[in-house]
């Protein structure tokens, strides 16, 4: 018996993974003020779990002339919005997931794709996004 399943076109499967890419990252901080409340809640907590020994409680990495302890490299302040608009939402994603050598960054940043699912690192970059300080008079140039 001939197998009648037919395989997608890989067209169709790039297009069809950019419009539901588009549906779940939407672009900048913008996500992070508009996503469930559930995920910004749930990336708190991954974080808090995950990523604050080194990026710290409130995102601003470590401060590197304390004297309490600290990792051996520099950690980047992710409340920085000039910092943050560098990445796209697929690059955090990467970096996060893959490490960031995947991105061409930091080999000190580890791979968390083994413990965290696709859904737990969007719930992350909600939370991360919304850690971003605005400059004064809150715009940001976005």
């Amino acid at each position: 018996m001939r197998n009648t399943l037919r395989r997608p076109a890989p067209t169709a499967v790039v297009l069809w993974g950019s419009v539901l890419w588009a549906a779940f990252f939407p672009s900048g901080a913008a996500s992070a003020a508009s996503a469930p409340r559930e995920s910004l809640e749930r990336g708190k907590i991954l974080y808090t779990e995950r990523c604050v020994f080194c990026h710290g409680k409130d995102g601003r990495g470590w401060d590197m002339q304390s004297r309490i302890a600290r990792p051996p490299v520099p950690v980047p302040d992710l409340t920085d919005s000039a910092f943050m608009r560098g990445f796209t939402e697929k690059e955090l994603f990467r970096v996060i997931k893959e490490g960031g050598t995947r991105e061409g960054k930091s080999r000190f940043m580890p791979p968390s794709g083994l413990w965290l699912s696709d859904e737990d690192i969007r719930d992350v970059i909600i939370y991360v996004r919304s850690l971003e300080r605005r400059p004064a008079g809150g715009q940001d140039g976005r």
